[in-house]
């Protein structure tokens, strides 16, 4: 009971900031050429001294943003990843955090679900102009597959904090992603699709029906069959009731040290995330599948050049599934994620082909700034 008082207060004082999502970058790089970026590779990268020293680096973060534990790789082509763990996988049992622990993702889930549409794509069963409502029912006429990828539909989002306070009362009150999808399509569209971006998790709920029936199958078992199988992420799953991960923490008072949510029900919310924000992995997979994407071993090229484009009107910093982000004069790809107890960002930079990856299982830790220092660092040498 102290713990389901704990985190009301926390979810009560919460108005600007989505519990599975962390906002994503739209500002418009106005100061780079991103003309001049291309998605080759260079195989003779090396990593910046500062990074061999890189459990320093994480210690130092984890310690100044009192985050409860924290994973992060930096990947270069041509040598093995620099790796750098901290903190506590459980807190209160003294279980420290490996490079082996699961963590929910987030959001980054996103950018596997882009990768598996785009290959439905390429394989010619679906297209991006496709009208989403000929696989599912109710969607805006004018709606795409595009729209949806680069959350330009027009869809409403979930009121994900709603979604918690219910989850914690009755787990049983959880929807599933078609209830969720249904919800958002009956208030109707904020704005006509294809004429402005608004980030909305229920663009990829829609995305989850869209696979499932162009393959009839689940989400699921395409995504392992056509991505994770193929590169061996078998550390990669959407959570189950099972799936072990770290425990995860939230700060229910601001300034107060972060909390166990161990006791709390918060899987059952984190798994109708599914295609949106359900997946579960490791830094190594993370960092794998992204080397993949990246490197033309999941979609081609030209493929990857339309997942990158941020700057396509009316997309402002955010293509089909990635988003753009910019690190002093360089720009790189990738997507943050925040889902119950845990955040994440994943980083790219496909002129290096450098990848940094940071997992904490601390919901408000700011991996994204951290990731961005990572990487900077990591482009001084």
């Amino acid at each position: 009971m102290v713990a389901c008082i704990a985190l009301f207060v926390f979810l009560a004082g919460c108005t600007t900031t989505s519990a599975t999502d962390a906002p994503i970058d739209t500002t418009t790089i106005s100061s780079i050429d991103s003309t001049q970026v291309t998605t080759s590779t260079v195989t003779t990268t090396t990593l910046a001294p500062a990074l061999d020293d890189i459990e320093r680096l994480v210690t130092d973060w984890v310690e100044a943003e009192e985050v409860v534990g924290a994973v992060a790789v930096v990947a270069a082509p041509d040598r093995a990843s620099s790796v750098g763990v901290d903190g506590w996988s459980d807190r209160e049992a003294n279980e420290p955090i490996s490079p082996e622990t699961g963590f929910r993702i987030g959001s980054i889930t996103k950018v596997f679900t882009a990768a598996l549409v785009m290959d439905l794509v390429e394989d010619g069963l679906l297209g991006l102009d496709d009208p989403a409502a000929a696989y599912v029912e109710g969607v805006h006429p004018d709606t795409t597959i595009e729209h949806l990828l680069s959350h330009t539909s027009g869809i409403s989002d979930i009121d994900v904090l709603e979604g918690i306070r219910a989850a914690i009362v009755d787990p049983a009150s959880v929807p599933t992603p078609d209830e969720v999808v249904n919800q958002a399509l009956a208030k109707g569209v904020v704005s006509d699709p294809g004429t402005h971006q608004s980030y909305s998790s229920v663009n990829y709920l829609v995305l989850e029906g869209v696979v499932a029936a162009v393959t009839d199958t689940s989400y699921e078992s395409a995504l392992r069959e056509r991505v994770l199988d193929p590169l061996g992420l078998a550390d990669t799953e959407l959570e189950q009731s099972d799936t072990e991960i770290a425990t995860p923490y939230e700060r229910p008072i601001p300034g107060q040290p972060p909390f166990s949510l161990k006791d709390l029900p918060t899987g059952a919310f984190v798994r109708a995330a599914g295609a949106a924000g359900a997946l579960v992995s490791t830094a190594d997979d993370v960092v794998a599948f992204a080397e993949a994407l990246f490197g033309g071993r999941v979609v081609s090229p030209a493929t990857l050049d339309q997942m990158i484009d941020g700057t396509t009107e009316p997309r402002s910093g955010y293509g089909l599934g990635i988003a753009t982000y910019p690190v002093g004069t360089t720009v790189v790809y990738g997507h943050n994620g925040r889902s119950v107890g845990f955040a994440s960002s994943l980083r790219h930079d496909p002129l290096s082909g450098i990848t940094v990856v940071v997992l904490a299982n601390d919901g408000d830790a700011p991996t994204d700034e951290f990731a961005e220092d990572l990487m900077r660092i990591a482009l001084e040498d």
